[in-house]
């Protein structure tokens, strides 16, 4: 069968977000690499402007702070004070290499651990299940972007060492819109959950095993190493 076309494309986003099982399987028949480079890329971006947003918009706000080294090079690389262009090239620069890595990193943790449940080992499949789960997502990258321009100023001057305790005030506008990113986070790790038990025809909890095998050691890592300052 024929590779989607891009109305096609449009129609499996939509289709997704309904069926998410179905339209997985009918990806591993079409085309199992369809969509998935751009929408890591375009997740990638997402997570990138979020942490840079509640970071004061520095640039490369997951790289300050892990030794003095690389805070010299990333303040020799970009400047005192960073420019708009260079901050926006620098989100979907690092975005779009985040966002791939995480894909290809994601789906071999899950096809490892999946073994351990029971599941089958499709690589192909389990990097399209990985980046189409976060479709959902994407939801936020519009909202980040127009609470960046609205609010550049300001939030240029609210940096904060990458690395502290974030100074949570429930009903701020950009606590609530961090409360929305976290709530698109977990409805997209439903739709994972949904898509691996189809590439590895696996029950749901046996599906949702072999997820929290792969990712929770490796997030509670993160957090602990960054004093949950994301």
């Amino acid at each position: 069968m024929d590779t989607p076309t891009p109305r096609h494309g449009v129609l499996l986003l939509l289709k997704f977000l309904i069926s998410p099982k179905q339209t997985i399987a009918r990806l591993l028949e079409i085309d199992p690499h369809f969509g998935v480079v751009w929408l890591g890329i375009l997740e990638g971006i997402t997570a990138a402007l979020r942490s840079s947003v509640i970071h004061g918009l520095h640039p490369l706000p997951d790289f300050v702070g892990i030794n003095s080294f690389i805070d010299k090079i990333i303040h020799f690389g970009l400047g005192e004070s960073p420019s708009l262009a260079i901050t926006i090239f620098a989100i979907v620069a690092y975005g779009s290499l985040l966002g791939t890595t995480l894909v290809l990193l994601g789906s071999l943790l899950v096809r490892i651990t999946g073994i351990f449940v029971g599941g089958r080992v499709r690589h192909r499949g389990h990097r399209t299940a990985i980046a189409w789960s976060f479709l959902p997502y994407l939801i936020a990258l519009p909202v980040w972007a127009v609470f960046a321009t609205l609010n550049y100023s300001s939030l240029r001057l609210q940096s904060f060492p990458y690395g502290s305790a974030y100074p949570w005030e429930l009903f701020s506008p950009l606590n609530l819109l961090l409360l929305f990113d976290y709530l698109l986070r977990i409805v997209s790790v439903f739709y994972l959950v949904r898509t691996i038990s189809t590439v590895q025809k696996l029950t749901t909890w046996r599906s949702c095993a072999a997820i929290a095998l792969a990712f929770i050691p490796f997030f509670t890592l993160l957090a602990l190493s960054q004093k949950f300052g994301f």
